[in-house]
């Protein structure tokens, strides 16, 4: 995880957080790579946290409201 991820993930608010949000957030910020600019793909954050596709995509759409 690059320092800038690491420090957005830090700054997060997380009281309205759920365990699985958290866990989204940790592995967007583990899995992308600020060399290129990508954000992380789906089928990488779902390697790490082995989330139903329906659980990652409400975590994801919960991670929009930032």
């Amino acid at each position: 995880m690059g320092q800038r991820a690491a420090h957005w993930l830090a700054d997060l608010d997380l009281a309205w957080r759920t365990a699985r949000q958290f866990r989204v957030h940790f592995h967007s910020c583990d899995c992308h790579n600020p060399s290129n600019g990508r954000t992380p793909s789906q089928k990488c954050i779902h390697e790490y946290t082995i989330l139903s596709n329906d659980s990652l995509n409400k975590a994801l759409n919960a991670n929009l409201l930032i």
